[in-house]
């Protein structure tokens, strides 16, 4: 019987130690609380190359860098707006999946620079090239630049959350993390009046 009351005494704080993920929108069980789902769900808002990315490249005059011009949609509204951004200068921001700096139409018109010429692959004639290259993908969602017959990067198209979903999420996210609270606060206390009941009754 003491046996029995110990074990019981130890149900109680285990439950609550693996109901923790439950409550902090663990990556196991995000899809299952109401905060895991409001991060990862289908309604947040993507930037993304259009269909028709138009994509086109520019290099500076003064070769540090290269002008990114395409066309994005927005994935729930599908409006398509112009964008063009440095591609060096926003490395970082690429690789993380973030939005790059974007230039306004007038900035990105005073930025000096001549048209990459496309090519359709590396081959002999591009080693004679002094001049950098690229080789853009079917769809115009991806490219290569190139010089001198070698390839010296490899690039897709930002795909980003926009600003609007961020805060959206921001704002919504308090008060999901309660209801999370709550839920499973709940579902503690009705295991937790049961295991009284029941320790009262083998006592």
């Amino acid at each position: 019987m003491k046996e029995n009351r110990s074990i019981k005494r130890w149900i109680f704080p285990l439950l609550i130690v693996c109901a923790c993920p439950w409550l902090t929108g663990c990556e196991s069980v995000k899809d299952k609380t109401l905060t895991g789902r409001l991060w990862e769900g289908a309604a947040i808002n993507h930037g993304e190359p259009a269909g028709n990315a138009n994509l086109r490249l520019y290099q500076t005059v003064d070769h540090k860098d290269v002008l990114v011009r395409y066309d994005e949609e927005r994935e729930n509204s599908g409006t398509i707006k112009s964008r063009a951004f440095l591609l060096m200068a926003n490395q970082r921001r690429l690789d993380a999946r973030e939005k790059p700096s974007f230039l306004s139409a007038q900035k990105a018109a005073k930025i000096q620079s001549l048209p990459l010429e496309v090519i359709s692959s590396i081959d002999s004639n591009s080693a004679k090239q002094e001049k950098m290259q690229t080789i853009i993908s079917s769809d115009g969602h991806h490219f290569t630049l190139v010089s001198k017959g070698r390839e010296i990067g490899s690039y897709d198209l930002p795909t980003y959350v926009t600003t609007g979903s961020k805060l959206t999420r921001a704002l919504l996210t308090p008060a999901t993390v309660a209801g999370d609270v709550t839920i499973y606060s709940a579902l503690l206390g009705v295991l937790a009046a049961y295991m009284y009941a029941s320790g009262r009754g083998g006592s």
